[in-house]
């Protein structure tokens, strides 16, 4: 997977979801979409319900506050994490 990068994000359209999958973590199967705001920002959210649709997820999923768990599920390089939103 190729690490995001601020130009990537920059060229994604606003509320796009540009990555998704299903990782355990912390011993939990999580469904995982990551999103790019409205402006270069971005988030993941996740669902514990696997089957859940991505666009579910990225409306009423639960966001990743961690940036250890946030790296394990989507590489990105030190521009792209400092507009990660939290």
């Amino acid at each position: 997977m190729e690490e995001l990068t601020i130009e990537t994000l920059k060229m994604l359209s606003p509320h796009v979801i540009f990555d998704q999958g299903v990782r355990k973590v912390d011993g939990e199967m999580l469904k995982w979409v990551a999103v790019r705001g409205k402006t270069w920002d971005w988030s993941i959210y996740y669902s514990l319900d696997t089957d859940s649709p991505p666009e579910t997820i990225a409306v009423s999923g639960h966001k990743v506050h961690d940036m250890k768990i946030v790296r394990k599920l989507r590489p990105f390089d030190m521009e792209a994490e400092k507009v990660y939103r939290h």
